[in-house]
């Protein structure tokens, strides 16, 4: 007979106190009918009251071995199974984790190419504004100023390329979805997360809100801003998550009664780099806010009813082109003064 070990698993890990029932059930059968038959023999074979304790402790120790070697024979394969699928599962968050990472890499690569070429762009207009301020310059200078303002002009074009791709290969993955049950999916996920697991993570909606997003950059937006409420809050903090819709917009609220975040560090925490964590990175809050410019919504941080943070993300519920040129700049972060 081949046990399915996997099903099992699934049965125990679904329906718990059904199976925990069937094994107390056929446990209890078992001891009764073992009691019943060990006692009329015992009653048969024992001459005198010596014999009977005998016979009832040799009836009771066959009791626990058969019992024993019952439920080693139960148990152990299946909590093989488990310690397998636990190993599979811990495989299955390094790989999210390492694409998460990946992910992020290239999102400060956009955000560096982005930033050479704002410099780029100061750089070749001051070179073309000497060449043409300054028509009587030395012939060598003159030819250098030229050579350094095609130079910059490659150099614009390369990146404004390197941006452009960068762009449209975010759009392809867009598609329209219900961010009510993305983000509940996206919950189930970060729930394992060793911090927060000691949180108490409340998620409230107000039925399907279709939204048209990209749903890696949204996951990750969801799962940074978890942690983060997690990190602040600390063990047995509460988090609460809040989807709704409002005329055009997709609200995504993350709260958290943690310490808060001080106006100062409100005008600073998207900046790259930038943390108020000994361990932070100051990379989570950066792929969010990226994550809202090419959507084209916008983010604000304010004080939570809960006493700590609150972040509100607006996204549009209609398509929006994520790879037209400027689309960042359309998005943007504020700042309430609650």
């Amino acid at each position: 007979m081949h046990w399915n070990w996997k099903r099992i698993v699934a049965i125990t890990t679904h329906r718990p106190l059904a199976v925990a029932l069937l094994i107390g059930g056929i446990y209890l059968f078992a001891s009764d009918t073992w009691l019943a038959i060990s006692t009329d023999l015992a009653a048969q074979w024992a001459p005198d009251k010596t014999d009977l304790e005998v016979i009832v402790f040799i009836k009771g120790l066959v009791n626990a071995l058969i019992m024993a070697g019952g439920l080693v024979g139960l148990l152990y394969p299946l909590f093989r199974q488990i310690a397998a699928d636990g190993k599979l599962h811990r495989q299955e968050e390094e790989a999210l984790l390492a694409a998460e990472r990946r992910a992020m890499a290239g999102v400060l690569s956009l955000s560096v190419v982005h930033d050479c070429n704002n410099l780029l762009t100061i750089a070749q207009g001051y070179s073309e504004l000497l060449l043409r301020k300054e028509p009587q310059l030395d012939e060598g200078v003159s030819n250098a100023l030229k050579r350094l303002t095609n130079s910059l002009e490659q150099l614009t074009l390369a990146s404004s390329r390197m941006l452009t791709m960068g762009r449209r290969s975010v759009a392809t993955t867009a598609m329209k979805l219900d961010l009510s049950s993305f983000v509940r999916e996206s919950l189930i996920l970060v729930r394992s997360h060793e911090q927060v697991r000691s949180c108490e993570l409340e998620f409230f909606e107000r039925g399907p809100v279709p939204t048209v997003l990209v749903p890696a950059m949204v996951h990750d937006t969801v799962l940074n801003l978890v942690l983060n409420a997690a990190e602040a809050c600390g063990a047995k903090g509460t988090i609460q998550v809040r989807v709704e819709a409002c005329e055009q917009w997709s609200i995504l609220e993350v709260h958290d009664n943690g310490p808060g975040v001080s106006r100062e560090d409100r005008q600073r925490i998207f900046e790259t780099f930038y943390t108020t964590k000994k361990a932070g990175s100051g990379l989570g809050l950066v792929s969010v806010r990226a994550c809202v410019d090419a959507h084209e919504g916008h983010i604000t941080v304010a004080r939570s009813p809960l006493g700590g943070a609150l972040f509100r993300i607006e996204l549009p519920r209609e398509a929006v082109r994520l790879d037209a040129p400027g689309r960042a700049a359309s998005g943007g972060t504020g700042v309430a003064e609650a």
